[in-house]
């Protein structure tokens, strides 16, 4: 397993792009956000979300995917009225956002279902994973399922160290709590989970039920 450690504010183009490649192959990488540290993967390889599920000992249960661009979210996501507003106001940010999947995402990475939540993290290194790989990349936190969500590089090492392929080390997360989710399928909207962006700031931009 490698480690490769870089500036939060200015990774090595280098480094992120060797890594994206390893994502695209199938390859599972830890990195961070804006929030905790995430579980990568190509979430179009139905052997690589496999992995993540074994990775983590976690039940088949829905896993978000992070994207680079409204253009992105839209070819693995129907992007309704509301979605669209809540991407304008807080993308990049500490939100997930859940909308319709489109048919290329396999039904192993949703849990069989219809639905899947779109991540946009306001941090460097994961954008430019997505971006520079081309694929939507597996956004579930790098832990043991049941187990804190980590916000350091070594919470990672000590959990997953031996079982998975490399580690973007890049300090510690900023806000150190996982995002806020919101399922813009329902009427009205639905909060599925309270993180660190507050429902204050979300209901400034659309209603929504807690």
């Amino acid at each position: 397993m490698k480690v490769y450690r870089v500036d939060p504010n200015d990774p090595e183009e280098d480094v992120l792009r060797k890594v994206a490649e390893m994502i695209r192959k199938g390859k599972v990488v830890a990195y961070p956000t804006d929030t905790v540290y995430g579980l990568g993967t190509n979430a179009l390889n139905e052997r690589a979300v496999e992995r993540i599920f074994k990775i983590k000992g976690r039940e088949r249960k829905p896993i978000s995917i992070v994207i680079s661009s409204l253009k992105m979210a839209n070819e693995f996501g129907e992007i309704n009225e509301i979605a669209l507003k809540l991407m304008k106001a807080f993308f990049p940010g500490p939100i997930t956002i859940v909308v319709r999947k489109r048919d290329v995402l396999p039904s192993i990475l949703t849990a069989g279902s219809d639905k899947v939540g779109l991540r946009m993290p306001k941090h460097v290194v994961p954008l430019k994973l997505a971006e520079f790989s081309g694929v939507p990349i597996t956004s579930t936190s790098a832990n043991v399922s049941g187990r804190p969500s980590p916000t350091r590089a070594e919470d990672v090492l000590k959990e997953l160290g031996d079982r998975i392929d490399a580690l973007i080390d890049a300090g510690e997360t900023p806000l150190k709590v996982e995002s806020t989710v919101i399922d813009t399928t329902t009427k009205p909207p639905k909060v599925l989970r309270l993180g660190a962006l507050p429902i204050e700031r979300i209901r400034e931009v659309v209603e929504v039920e807690q």
